[in-house]
């Protein structure tokens, strides 16, 4: 009874491990594009101006 119980729970655990590591991105990239946040923000900001300026001069 054990050992049927302790399969069962490793088969179950096995199945969320590859669920989340097949739709964890997919998750992921949702979040992302449903957060509505301003383009020019941060670092990412900072290295498009420092290119532009690069390109111009």
């Amino acid at each position: 009874m054990n050992r049927n119980i302790s399969n069962a729970l490793l088969s179950g655990l096995r199945m969320f491990t590859m669920a989340s590591v097949f739709l964890g991105p997919f998750a992921g990239l949702a979040i992302y594009k449903a957060d509505p946040r301003p383009v020019s923000k941060g670092a990412g900001f900072v290295l498009l101006m420092s290119l532009q300026r690069g390109a111009i001069g």
